[in-house]
């Protein structure tokens, strides 16, 4: 059932504004003033989500992409930002309507503007926990950091943006905007055969998200097109794997000392069960092949401006498994890389810095969900910087959704 929530054009204008203005600041004008006296317009921007596709891993999180806490709605010409004004769910008499199913929410919001250029458009950050200060250029937005590792909270929702063009009729305008997350969604299940080595000798222990990256700047997603990719800087990458000043790399501590190891990480994980990690988007060139074939990192091969984001499974032999296969982990390691069907770079404008035309592709694709399914049947190797020749990985790379509603007026 869609859901939709909207402030009425045909209400009294004045009731709206005193609705948006009176008793919290998020929702008043940063620009005001002598900007829109003698000129009473009025914008009403229609928010959307996108809608689910049927082919998503079921469970917690699957209507993540639908949460709405807050948005921050600005009004840009050119670089310039002319409007801006803050809503936040149940502050000031703002209601904001999130999904409690498969189908798309929308929700109209309306703010006060003067006589607008026809090149004007809306730009709109959802979910970013507070207003936006203190910035007066599309460029200082798209300059801010933004985390990119962290666990959905459905009190808070998924950091998510849009851009929308806006249509005039007189002084009344109109825009629609979907909003679509910033980060990329890694969705790992795992199975045995019955009768295996690993169903008869493993303990499946944790699955770990490794080379994420923790922060970029903030991406303005807009339809498929990528137009801002992220690189080279600024990007902090959580890298697992203690490899820096090792003659041999360690086959376990992955995350020690490490802030985000919650939000990358889960032990003894149920076969056949969902889990979901969030991570920044990673464009990359696909790590070189080093001797020995498998090789991901050994203690010199340390490439980290240059590496894909890993998921490494780790099993534990049981006391059947310690008689033959003796009593070290075992690993298990993917790299997703720019060979993942939908994760090539498909930018057609002007070519980006650092836009490799020959190497380049993504590891890791903003608004994008991986979907991983790892067949574990054999034994793994001990050592979790070399791929497993005999691993049996399915991988679907697509668009979080692209299906979206009608604006509803």
């Amino acid at each position: 059932m869609k859901k939709i929530k909207q402030f009425s054009l045909k209400a009294t204008l004045l009731t709206i504004v005193a609705a948006l203005t009176i008793g919290f600041t998020g929702c008043s004008d940063e620009l005001s003033g002598d900007q829109t006296q003698g000129k009473p317009g009025y914008l009403t921007v229609n928010l959307r989500t996108l809608k689910t596709k049927q082919t998503k891993f079921t469970g917690d999180n699957l209507l993540d992409y639908q949460t709405v806490k807050d948005f921050n709605v600005f009004v840009v010409d050119g670089d310039n930002i002319l409007y801006s004004k803050y809503f936040e769910d149940g502050v000031g008499g703002v209601v904001l309507v999130s999904g409690d199913d498969t189908d798309p929410v929308s929700n109209d919001v309306s703010l006060q503007v003067g006589n607008l250029p026809l090149s004007a458009k809306v730009v709109v950050i959802a979910n970013h926990g507070s207003r936006i200060t203190g910035i007066t250029t599309l460029a200082g937005l798209r300059a801010q950091t933004v985390s990119t590792v962290k666990a959905f909270d459905p009190a808070e929702g998924l950091l998510m943006t849009g851009e929308g063009t806006i249509t005039a009729s007189g002084l009344s305008y109109t825009s629609a905007v979907t909003v679509s997350p910033v980060s990329s969604k890694i969705t790992v299940k795992w199975n045995t055969t019955a009768g295996s080595d690993v169903a008869q000798y493993f303990t499946i222990d944790s699955i770990f998200i490794v080379n994420a990256v923790r922060q970029t700047t903030l991406p303005i997603v807009g339809g498929t097109t990528i137009t801002d990719l992220i690189v080279p800087n600024p990007k902090l990458v959580s890298s697992g794997f203690n490899y820096t000043g090792l003659a041999t790399p360690l086959d376990y501590d992955l995350y020690a000392l490490n802030l985000d190891a919650a939000n990358l990480t889960t032990a003894n994980p149920t076969a056949g069960a969902p889990y979901h990690f969030y991570v920044g988007e990673n464009y990359h060139k696909d790590i070189p092949a080093t001797a020995g074939g498998g090789a991901i990192y050994d203690a010199t091969t340390t490439n980290t401006t240059n590496a894909n984001t890993l998921i490494l499974i780790k099993a534990v032999p049981n006391a059947a498994g310690q008689a033959i296969y003796g009593a070290a982990p075992r690993y298990y390691t993917y790299a997703l890389s720019k060979a993942i069907a939908n994760n090539t770079y498909n930018y057609t404008g002007t070519s980006i810095t650092g836009w490799d035309a020959t190497n380049g592709g993504f590891s890791t694709k903003r608004k994008t969900n991986y979907q991983v399914n790892f067949t574990l049947d054999n034994a793994g190797t001990t050592n979790p910087f070399v791929q497993v020749r005999t691993l049996t990985v399915t991988v679907t790379a697509s668009g979080w959704d692209d299906v979206t509603t009608t604006p509803s007026f």
